[in-house]
C-alpha cells in the first residue's frame, strides 16, 4: 500500500480540551493543493450565511418545570427523543410526546436507544429494587440492574442483574444460568448474547449458551466479537500469565495483553502484548519488534494494514508504525485513523505547548486546542475536516481552510455523497446546525447539543432541536 501523505489540515469537532486530553481526535486531509481548491467551492464553510426555513415537526413539548435537560438524548435515526421529568409523585421517562410509568429514581445516564431508533431501555428503581425497562415494559425487580445493549438491528436486547447475590444475564427477558458475578454482556450482529461470569473464583467466556475455560481474570475490553459476528475473541489471566484466546484457541503468555481487535472483514486479529518492560503489537500470531511502550494496535477498513504509535527508545518520542514501518516521529502522536478508501493517514501530533493534524505526512496548522471528537474523513476519502480552538472560539478546518468562529461546535458529519459538511454550532444563547455554506434556523440550547446530526439518502439534513417549550424533528434541504 502507498500512504498518500497529504497536506493541509482536517476537520474535527470540539469542546474546548487541554492538549493532555486531546487524544480522542482522528483526522483525515484533502489530497492535494489542486483538490483543495475544488473542495473549498463544493463544499465552503468560510463565510457561512442563513438558509431559508427549514421544516419542522412537533416530536414534543416539555414540560420546563419537570424535565431533567442533561437526561435529554435523541435516537440515531433523529425521529425520536426522550428525557426524564421529576414530580412529586417520582421521576418517569418521556418519548416523543408519550410520558411512561412513574419510579423513585432513573440511572444516571441509562437511557439508550437501538441502533434503528426504535426502541429504548433504561434502569429505573422503586423503593430499594431496580428494574430494567425496555420499550415501556418493566423487568423482574432485582437487587442491581445494568443498562442494557441492543444488537445492531435492534432485535435483541441482553443486561446483567443480581437478585440474592446471584447474578444473571438476561436476554430477551429470559434469565440465564445464576453466576457469582455477570460481567460485559454483549450482542454480536448476528444477535447472540456473550458475558464474562465468575463462580468459585474462576471466570468464563459464556458465549450464546456454552461455557469457555476458566480463568482467574479477563482483561477490561471483555468479549470481543468481529464485525459478521461469527469470530470471537477476549484478553485472559491464567497463573500468573496473560494471553489472547482467539476462536476458543489460547495464544502464548505473556505479561500483559490488551486491546484485542478484529479487521472489519474478521480475516485478521491483533491486539497488544508485555513482556517484561518491553510492549510489542502481534498481528495474526506474529510478533513485532519490542518498544519501550504503545498504543493500541488498529486495522484499516480493508484489514490489509495496520498503524499504531510507540514509544522510542530515545527521549520518549513517539513513533508512528505502519504495517511494521516507522513512518514518523514527534514529541507526541495521538489517535491514527484511516481513510474510509485504507489509502490515507491522519494523526494528531503535538509540537511544544501546540497541536496539529498530521494528515499522510504533512503537518497542517499548529492551535492551542482541538476537538476532542477528533479528525473526519468524508466517505469518498477525498475531504478531511476538525475543529479547532483558536483564543477566541472554536472554528471548522476544512481540507485546510478555516471557517468562521464559533463559541462551541460539536457533531461533525460530512453526507453520504461527500458534498457537504454539517456541524452544530452555538453563537451567546442560540444553537443551529452549519450545513454547506450557510447556518440552519436558530434554537435553544441544552437541546440541539444532545442531538446527533444526520444526512438521508436525499442529502437532507436531519436533527432534533428545541425553541421554548417545543422540540422538533428538523429536516432541511441544504442545496
Amino acid at each position: 500500500m502507498k500512504v498518500l501523505f497529504g497536506s493541509q489540515t482536517p476537520t474535527s469537532i470540539g469542546c474546548r480540551l487541554h492538549p493532555s486530553r486531546v487524544a480522542k481526535g482522528l483526522l483525515p486531509t484533502a489530497a492535494s493543493a489542486l483538490h483543495l481548491a475544488g473542495i473549498a467551492a463544493l463544499i465552503g464553510i468560510a463565510g457561512c450565511s442563513r438558509g431559508p426555513t427549514a421544516q419542522r415537526q412537533l416530536l414534543s413539548r416539555l414540560d420546563l418545570g419537570a424535565w431533567i435537560p442533561e437526561s435529554f438524548v435523541t435516537s440515531p435515526t433523529g425521529d425520536r427523543v426522550a428525557y426524564i421529568v421529576r414530580r412529586d409523585a417520582g421521576v418517569s421517562v418521556v418519548v416523543n410526546s408519550e410520558e411512561g410509568p412513574r419510579y423513585d429514581d432513573i440511572a444516571k445516564g441509562s437511557m439508550i436507544f437501538s441502533h434503528d431508533g426504535q426502541r429504548l431501555a433504561y434502569v429505573a428503581k422503586t423503593g430499594s429494587r431496580w428494574t430494567i425497562v425496555v420499550d415501556g415494559v418493566a423487568g423482574k425487580a432485582c437487587d442491581q440492574g445494568r443498562t442494557p445493549v441492543f444488537s445492531p438491528d435492534g432485535g435483541h436486547f441482553a443486561y446483567a442483574e443480581s437478585s440474592g447475590g446471584r447474578w444473571h444475564a438476561v436476554v430477551d427477558g429470559k434469565e440465564g444460568p445464576a453466576y457469582d458475578r455477570v460481567d460485559g454482556v454483549v450482542l454480536s450482529s448476528s444477535g447472540t448474547c456473550a458475558y464474562l461470569a465468575a463462580r468459585k473464583g474462576k471466570w468464563v467466556a459464556v458465549i450464546g449458551t456454552n461455557e469457555g475455560r476458566e480463568y482467574d481474570e479477563f482483561g477490561r475490553d471483555g468479549v470481543v466479537f468481529d464485525s459478521g459476528g461469527s469470530r470471537v475473541a477476549y484478553a485472559a489471566r491464567k497463573n500468573g500469565k496473560w494471553l489472547a484466546v482467539v476462536d476458543g484457541v489460547d495464544g502464548p503468555r505473556y505479561d500483559a495483553v490488551i486491546g484485542v481487535t478484529f479487521s472489519r472483514d474478521g480475516r485478521h486479529v491483533a491486539y497488544s502484548a508485555c513482556r517484561g518492560d518491553r510492549w510489542l503489537q502481534v498481528v495474526d500470531g506474529r510478533e513485532s519488534r519490542t518498544w519501550k511502550g504503545i498504543k493500541p494496535i488498529a486495522f484499516s477498513p480493508d484489514g490489509e494494514h495496520t498503524v499504531y504509535v510507540a514509544m522510542g527508545d530515545v527521549g520518549d518520542r513517539s513513533v508512528v508504525v505502519v504495517d511494521g514501518t516507522e513512518m514518523g516521529e514527534y514529541e507526541a502522536a495521538l489517535n491514527p485513523v484511516f481513510s474510509p478508501d485504507s489509502r490515507r493517514l491522519a494523526h494528531l501530533a503535538k509540537f511544544g505547548e501546540r497541536l496539529c493534524v498530521v494528515v499522510d505526512g504533512d503537518k497542517g496548522d499548529l492551535y492551542p486546542d482541538l476537538g476532542e471528537e477528533g479528525v473526519v474523513f468524508s466517505p469518498d476519502s477525498r475531504h478531511v475536516a476538525y475543529v479547532a480552538g483558536v483564543v477566541s472560539g472554536w472554528l471548522v478546518v476544512l481540507d485546510g481552510k478555516e471557517g468562521p468562529q464559533y463559541d462551541r461546535i460539536w457533531g461533525l458529519e460530512f453526507s453520504q455523497d461527500s458534498r457537504t459538511l454539517a456541524f452544530g454550532a452555538c453563537r451567546g444563547e442560540a444553537e443551529f446546525v452549519v450545513a454547506g455554506d450557510r447556518e440552519g434556523p436558530h434554537f435553544d440550547r441544552a437541546v440541539l447539543e444532545g442531538s446527533r446530526i444526520a444526512f438521508d439518502l436525499q442529502g437532507r439534513v436531519r436533527y432534533a432541536a428545541g425553541t421554548g417549550d417545543r422540540v422538533f424533528a428538523v429536516q432541511d434541504s441544504v442545496r
